[in-house]
């Protein structure tokens, strides 16, 4: 997957999960551009539960977007 978003449309359930992911990911570096200070961040990120619950949680959210966008990937 590249890292340019032009369409939440995908193929498959995965290949929405892995947008969703993206779509994360994307709005952290955006919030905060600064790889440096990202990466002094991130042990204190992935050492607490919650962090990573809540994570889980902003995917969740994208991941269901995509799917209703998606149709929940039935034929019409």
């Amino acid at each position: 997957m590249s890292n340019e978003i032009s369409s939440l449309i995908t193929e498959t359930p995965e290949e929405g999960y892995q947008l969703a992911v993206q779509l994360s990911r994307k709005a952290i570096s955006t919030m905060m551009p600064d790889l440096e200070t990202r990466k002094k961040m991130y042990p204190d990120y992935i050492g607490d539960a919650r962090n990573l619950t809540h994570a889980s949680e902003v995917v969740a959210i994208h991941f269901h977007t995509i799917s209703q966008a998606n149709d929940f990937w039935k034929d019409k």
